[in-house]
């Protein structure tokens, strides 16, 4: 297990290590000043452009501004908003509180479809009606991700639109109003939106993964359980699963500005269209960390649901070793 993690471990920091550095690759190789493409178009100001370099560090050599471009990140000094003035770490530490709610009910939503994939796969039910849960399921994650892009470009084919609707639980007040504009109601829509379309993806990946132990088991090997089946589900190769969570923090922020949410996809949708690139730099810069930080966690949570993945053959099977006596014997009736 040690082994597994610690690759894991390596994965993450050199994940974020690479991406930060693209990221500051990118705004360096573009033709022109970097200070300028932080300053937006038409907003042109000497004491601006002057601030905007020495944040930077552009007056000192490129391996030296490297250095101190990763001694920004680690301490969020992530500059200022032209737009607000103020500065953005604090910006998306108010965002990413609203994401938190908005992810944890996603969460939920998704190991809940997750887990009814466990139950029909650990249950005798009749043909037809696994098919039709199934087709349910499916359809309602589907229909869920055509929703979110008829509503994002407000293409739906009735003039409710997702601004108008408010439902009894996202009145202001209800549960408690813990930020501006966030509640724990108002954030159930966003959420059950996400949730269905990565828990029905998660549906049939545990109910696949519970089939085929149970059918290691009808051929004599380990006994299954739901730590087992989980465990084995969560233990992608480490491209899919990095994938897999880039795509669930890509959803989440695709659909904040539909409803809308204030988190860091509405706060980058806002940023991009006031052209505030102080504010989309340091967005880009919190998922980069914040999607490795995912990736050992959940890493983390499969060494930890299924252990025997790591043990010996023997071991998994509960039987001891064998002894020296044992192992002579065996080999003299050989």
């Amino acid at each position: 297990m040690k082994r597994f993690l610690v690759g894991r471990a390596a994965i993450a920091g050199a994940t974020v290590f690479m991406a930060l550095t693209a990221i500051f690759i990118g705004f360096r190789v573009l033709p022109g000043d970097p200070a300028r493409y932080l300053v937006p178009l038409g907003r042109f100001d000497p004491t601006e452009m002057m601030s905007q370099r020495a944040d930077l560090h552009l007056g000192l050599s490129l391996p030296e501004q490297y250095v101190h471009y990763f001694g920004d990140v680690l301490s969020l000094r992530l500059g200022t908003s032209f737009e607000q003035h103020t500065p953005v770490a604090g910006m998306l530490g108010s965002a990413l509180h609203a994401d938190v709610m908005l992810l944890v009910i996603a969460t939920l939503v998704t190991v809940g479809l997750g887990a009814f994939g466990w139950l029909m796969a650990s249950r005798d039910l009749p043909r037809t009606v696994e098919l039709a849960i199934t087709c349910i399921v499916v359809a309602l994650g589907v229909l869920s991700l055509l929703w979110l892009f008829l509503a994002k470009g407000n293409h739906l084919p009735f003039s409710l639109s997702p601004y108008q609707l408010v439902l009894p639980w996202e009145e202001p007040g209800w549960a408690g109003r813990v930020m501006a504009g966030a509640t724990w109601g108002g954030a159930v829509r966003p959420a059950f939106i996400v949730g269905a379309i990565s828990g029905a993806c998660l549906f049939l990946w545990i109910r696949a993964t519970a089939r085929s132990l149970f059918a290691d088991r009808a051929a004599g090997s380990m006994s299954v359980t739901w730590r087992r089946a989980w465990g084995k589900a969560l233990r992608l190769p480490w491209p899919v699963l990095l994938a897999a969570l880039v795509v669930f923090a890509w959803l989440l922020s695709f659909a904040e500005p539909v409803f809308p949410w204030p988190g860091m996809g509405q706060l980058l949708a806002d940023a991009r269209s006031k052209l505030d690139y102080g504010v989309v730099h340091g967005t880009l810069i919190i998922w980069t960390l914040l999607v490795p930080v995912g990736f050992f966690m959940v890493s983390l949570l499969a060494a930890l649901l299924d252990p025997s993945a790591f043990a010996l053959p023997h071991q998994r099977r509960n039987e001891p070793l064998p002894t020296v006596a044992e192992a002579d014997v065996t080999a003299g009736a050989d």
